[in-house]
């Protein structure tokens, strides 16, 4: 944050030097004293375990990012939403503390907070302090009901602009889809999908532990099948872990398995697969995001693999169970799911393979190392070439049997106008609705207003608007946006990024936005040692999975 420090000596050294000027003809030269102190929070080594070296001001308008290993996607997580840039003043006077920031949220987005009802809904109105233009509807109303049915039936869309689309109404016999499409009152607008649901295996537990039995498993099953019984109207088929809209990531010409129940079953021979065992398949016995019944999807499977005599037992299990069950490697046949928390190919073998690689047993080496060679490599030709080695070792090491990449589904009046949306987002601030309000209704309320410390999508759609990021995912084929950088670059080895910061940008409580601001924020979140460090949970969880450890933890 700058204060009026620089205009009030400014004027203090304007006045002592007409003051001198008028007693001595010796100098007729002013020195102009710089009072900017740039802040840079650093680790000494990159032995802790994560990607940041440090992070520096340069000067009032440049932030530099050290990094200890290349990270070709770096931007683009630097774009994820907790990255939200809080004055460092009010950093402070808050320490960091979610909840009393979200009592008075002070950030640079085009909206500020009118009013939140715990449990009742949230309120926001145009920032009269934005810096860029301003939002095309004077106030967004935010509420939500968990509850999917009663979301869809209890809502009538002359009372609302927006909904979430509810899994249960996406599913077969898709009657209310359809009818919700041919409704000319109505427009319905598709999120790229940048999810995989698949059905995992942890190689150390029997009989996983044998390439072969997986495999099997992979010519036995049909995804087509598969998705077509479980997974909502305009899935796409996964061939591979990437999507098809990913570029580079995605092998064009790439397939799965096909179907081939003598060589599943000659496989399992090879294997000594004991054909008396049975097979737990684990899931958690609620909705799965989109995927609105698993149990529907592991009764499918069941019945599929009792084609080659494998006898596989359902395992349903409460989420918190069996999220914690996967998490910690204990099951060895599931059906899960995964968000990328950024946009870039390498995000899909991130997820799975790096941060969260426990669940599938012990480590295949050759896909992390494979991920840090895309991280070190600027040319997205060569990189593509990277990701087609990563996509065959895939189909030979099968960690996992790719199901489907699912979209999600917003709904909105077709009274509104400019309606655009990304992966993640609407453009809610671009969005113009005849009434003067956008009443949007969710599946979940924030946990807070203050990203930071954050893991849910429907908490970023509302704080996005209140908090600039550096960048942000783009909307209309762009692939992000400048927001308080305008522009950046790196080093040639890509471990240096440096950011050039947006002029004449007020937060709402008046401060001015400086570099300073950037690095306060980032080490509220990355110190576990900074008094700004608490947030809301203390777990930091997204950050952990962008960029590994924090410091001083």
């Amino acid at each position: 944050m700058k204060t009026n420090a620089h205009f009030q000596l400014f004027s203090i050294l304007v006045i002592l030097g007409i003051v001198l000027s008028a007693c001595t003809a010796q100098t007729n030269q002013t020195t102009i004293i710089d009072t900017y102190n740039p802040m840079t929070v650093r680790n000494g080594s990159c032995d802790y375990g994560g990607e940041i070296r440090s992070v520096q001001a340069v000067d009032e308008y440049t932030v530099r990012f050290s990094l200890c290993y290349p990270d070709a996607a770096f931007p683009a997580k630097l774009a994820a939403p907790i990255f939200a840039i809080q004055d460092s003043d009010y950093l402070r006077a808050t320490g960091g503390d979610s909840a009393k920031i979200s009592a008075e949220p002070n950030g640079t987005g085009p909206y500020i907070l009118r009013e939140w009802r715990t449990g009742i809904d949230a309120t926001l109105v145009i920032s009269p302090t934005y810096w860029g233009v301003p939002a095309a509807t004077p106030k967004i109303e935010f509420r939500w009901q968990p509850d999917q049915a009663r979301r869809f039936s209890d809502v009538d869309f002359t009372a609302i602009e927006g909904m979430d689309f509810p899994s249960i109404v996406m599913t077969k016999p898709f009657s209310y889809l359809t009818y919700t499409y041919a409704n000319p009152d109505l427009k319905v607008v598709s999120h790229d999908p940048l999810n995989l649901y698949y059905l995992g295996f942890n190689n150390t537990i029997p009989p996983f532990d044998n390439v072969k039995v997986r495999q099997a498993f992979a010519y036995v099953l049909d995804q087509a099948v598969l998705l077509d019984l479980s997974f909502p109207t305009g899935t796409e088929l996964a061939n591979q872990i990437v999507p098809s809209s990913i570029y580079p990531g995605h092998s064009a010409e790439l397939k799965w398995y096909s179907t081939n129940l003598e060589q599943a079953t000659a496989l399992l021979n090879e294997a000594g697969f004991d054909f008396t065992q049975e097979i737990p398949i684990a899931y958690q016995n609620s909705p799965m995001q989109t995927l609105y019944s698993p149990n529907t999807l592991a009764m499918a499977v069941r019945d599929q693999l009792a084609e080659v005599g494998v006898k596989v037992v359902l395992d349903p299990m409460d989420t918190s169970v069996f999220e914690k069950n996967v998490e910690d490697g204990l099951e060895g046949f599931f059906i899960h799911w995964y968000m990328v928390d950024y946009l870039d190919g390498n995000a899909f073998f991130d997820k799975p393979f790096i941060s969260e690689a426990k669940k599938f047993g012990l480590p295949y080496q050759d896909l992390q190392a494979y991920v840090a060679q895309v991280r070190s490599t600027a040319s997205t030709v060569q990189q593509q070439a990277i990701y087609d080695q990563m996509n065959k070792t895939i189909i030979a090491q099968v960690p996992l049997i790719p199901l489907g990449h699912s979209p999600n589904l917003t709904v909105f009046r077709s009274t509104l106008q400019n309606i655009s949306s990304n992966a993640f987002y609407e453009n809610l601030e671009k969005i113009v609705s005849d009434k003067g309000t956008i009443r949007f209704i969710g599946p979940s309320e924030p946990g807070s207003l203050w990203p930071a410390d954050e893991d849910d999508y429907t908490t970023f759609r509302t704080t996005r608007l209140l908090y600039d990021t550096l960048l942000t995912p783009g909307f209309g084929g762009e692939k992000f946006q400048p927001l308080l950088a305008e522009s950046w670059e790196s080093n040639t080895d890509l471990t240096e990024w440096t950011f050039h910061l947006r002029y004449n940008v007020q937060f709402s409580n008046g401060s001015q936005f400086d570099a300073n601001d950037v690095v306060a924020s980032f080490a509220a979140i990355w110190d576990a040692s900074n008094p700004n460090h608490k947030g809301r949970t203390g777990e930091f969880a997204m950050f952990k999975r962008l960029f590994g450890s924090l410091i001083n933890d």
